[in-house]
């Protein structure tokens, strides 16, 4: 019996102590799994800093001095120089960075002269490797280098990823695919059932307003599309570009089922003056949402005229806030006279001195 309680006392201490030693070398061999981590993002920083000094070297001795120039031996000796290294995933990766930077800083001949060295040095075989084997998300990265550097082989390869469920991979194959073919490649905004998000609206307007004015396409097309985002996206472009020629195709959306719609429609009206659109939306005012109202309300003081008054006037009516305030700031931007003295309007005054003391109209 006593041999019991002296080994049922002993256990639990022997236990504590091998749990103590266990969780000592846990964090020691954590502490040394994270200091070697430490060391090699350490020599991979360097290295990649390192090669990034080498490499935009061999750049800017290639564009701008006349002994690296194309077919000297300075150009020769660079080609050889790179080509000789331990071609390894990060002297790729800096290479890259680099060509990216500065396709999108040169033009004319100093454009293809880089352009010739991603050749010559092996990065366009490299990268139309990657595109062929690599892992989506180098694919990714190496399409948008392969659009930049205008290589026309990957071209029936990105197309393959332009409808790809892989959201950057589609997004990167669409921004490449204009680099590639121009105004051709806006073309799959026609087709794309894939919704195009904020963004990635955004990034296309700066991938076509790098295109020639020229090559600016017809956006009405994209009404057509059935993507009701590429449908928004096509009013943007129209604004965007000003393309007021066909204007009369857009009175139809009026009455349009999507509210995103009718607000992109009213925003166009709004740039080009269309009187006869906002007319339109002022016919079936009752029947929009609340948002679209307040929206025509303040347009028809940034576009509206005479013709308005009794429109705005009737707004006055509303027991609503938001368009009391919005019609009596357009009533005022039209010079259209607000009488508050009758009984069932003098409620209006403290609206017209907030009006006055926030939007600084001289009230008479």
């Amino acid at each position: 019996m006593l041999q019991h309680y002296l080994y049922s006392d002993f256990l639990p201490g022997k236990i504590a102590a091998w749990l103590i030693v266990f969780m000592a070398l846990n964090v020691l061999v954590l502490l040394l799994i994270l200091t070697v981590k430490r060391i090699a993002t350490n020599r991979e920083e360097n290295l990649e800093e390192s090669l990034n000094d080498k490499y935009e070297t061999f750049i800017t001795n290639i564009l701008f001095e006349e002994n690296y120039a194309p077919g000297t031996a300075g150009y020769k000796a660079v080609v050889k120089s790179v080509l000789k290294q331990r071609r390894d995933t990060t002297h790729h990766k800096v290479l890259s960075q680099l060509f990216f930077q500065y396709t999108s800083n040169f033009q004319g001949e100093m454009l293809l002269n880089l352009k010739r060295f991603y050749n010559d040095c092996g990065q366009k075989k490299y990268a139309l490797r990657m595109l062929k084997y690599g892992e989506w998300h180098e694919k990714a990265s190496i399409i948008r280098e392969l659009g930049r550097m205008d290589v026309k082989e990957a071209l029936p390869s990105i197309k393959k990823h332009v409808d790809s469920r892989n959201d950057i991979m589609r997004m990167q194959a669409q921004f490449a695919l204009i680099d590639l073919e121009g105004a051709e490649g806006i073309e799959f905004l026609r087709t794309t059932q894939k919704p195009l998000s904020e963004w990635q609206q955004l990034r296309l307007i700066e991938e076509i307003e790098n295109l020639a004015f020229i090559e600016i396409p017809d956006f009405y097309k994209l009404l057509e599309s059935k993507n009701q985002s590429v449908v928004i996206f096509g009013l943007k472009l129209i604004r965007q570009f000003e393309q007021t020629e066909k204007q009369e195709h857009l009175l139809p959306f009026v009455q349009h089922e999507n509210a995103a719609i009718q607000t992109e429609v009213l925003h166009t009206f709004q740039l080009f003056g269309m009187l006869q659109g906002l007319n339109l939306f002022i016919e079936s005012f009752e029947a929009l949402d609340e948002k679209i109202q307040n929206q025509c309300i303040a347009v028809c003081g940034d576009i509206g005229d005479e013709s308005h008054k009794h429109f705005l006037r009737s707004c006055l009516n509303w027991d609503n806030y938001d368009k009391r305030m919005l019609a009596l700031e357009a009533l005022l931007k039209l010079g259209l006279k607000v009488k508050t003295k009758e009984e069932n309007t003098e409620a209006l005054n403290p609206y017209l001195q907030h009006l006055n003391k926030v939007k600084h109209y001289d009230l008479g």
